[in-house]
Parts: C-alpha cells; sequence; structure tokens
C-alpha cells in the first residue's frame, strides 16, 4: 500500500470515530503522560489556555477513550487524565499501522 494511501486511510479511521487530529493528538499525550492535570496537557500541546482543549478533553471522556481520574468530585477541572483500554487500543492500532 503507498504511505499516501496509509495516510487517508488513517485520517478516515480518525473521521468514522467521530474525531479530528487534535483529538487525537491530546489522546497521544494523556497516554504519553498519565495522570496529568488539563493545564499540564495545555502546556504540553502548546495551547495558551486550558480552555483551548478543555472541549477535546470533555469529548474523549464521553467517547470512553480517557478518564478523569479526579479526587475532588465536585471539581470541574481535569486533574487527573489517564487514557482507557479502548483509547490506548485506538491510538496504537492507528499507529502501528
Amino acid at each position: 500500500m503507498s504511505r499516501t494511501l496509509d495516510f487517508m486511510l488513517k485520517l478516515r479511521r480518525i473521521d468514522d470515530a467521530g474525531l479530528t487530529q487534535r483529538y487525537v493528538l491530546v489522546l497521544w499525550a494523556v497516554r504519553e503522560t498519565p495522570g496529568m492535570m488539563g493545564l499540564e496537557l495545555t502546556r504540553k500541546l502548546g495551547y495558551k489556555t486550558r480552555s483551548n482543549i478543555q472541549h477535546s478533553i470533555s469529548v474523549l471522556v464521553d467517547k470512553g477513550l480517557i478518564e478523569d481520574r479526579r479526587i475532588k468530585t465536585g471539581n470541574l477541572t481535569p486533574n487527573d487524565l489517564h487514557i482507557t483500554p479502548a483509547g490506548d487500543k485506538f491510538l496504537s492500532d492507528l499507529i502501528s499501522d
């Protein structure tokens, strides 16, 4: 398979999952640094404010690809982000092909 076709198929897989490349970047960062806070994630990805990735975190949590293991239940700020087995499989399948 050509590299171009492989790349296009990966983009299609992301689209079919209802994600964007930005979500995949957030997913990858959470896998690489489990337990990070939303603010740390923002800095790692080079965004100016946490609000730039807050929606991405919410979408990934709703899809079951990451989880927030926060200690304070009333706190709305993500502070203990971890990839789930489903998120790890999605990302591994995407990268390994």
